[in-house]
């Protein structure tokens, strides 16, 4: 049985992964604003992906792109990397382009 890391110590990043990871596939994460604040829905949609990519078995993800405007959408990839920093590695948040801590 393969091993499935807890969606929370699965890597965010907008950096591409460590060499030797392999491409697992896309996945994507998205939670509306309609009854959350902005910085909810934003970790919620985080949560979303970390589900999403814990699914196929990845421990890091890499954002592609991120919808703001109704709700938030991200569409990232997924990979497994045999060594990886350890849980709670900070994902970039795009509004600021700064760390956030996501876990």
């Amino acid at each position: 049985m393969e091993e499935r890391h807890p969606p929370r110590e699965i890597q965010v990043s907008k950096a591409e992964p460590p060499a030797g990871c392999k491409a697992l596939g896309t996945v994507a994460g998205d939670r509306t604003r309609w009854l959350m604040e902005a910085d909810q829905s934003y970790e919620s949609a985080i949560s979303n992906l970390r589900q999403e990519a814990q699914k196929k078995g990845a421990n890091y993800v890499v954002m592609d792109s991120v919808d703001d405007r109704h709700n938030y959408l991200i569409l990232a990839r997924a990979f497994f990397c045999p060594a990886q920093p350890g849980p709670g590695a900070p994902a970039t948040d795009p509004r600021s382009r700064s760390p956030a801590w996501t876990s």
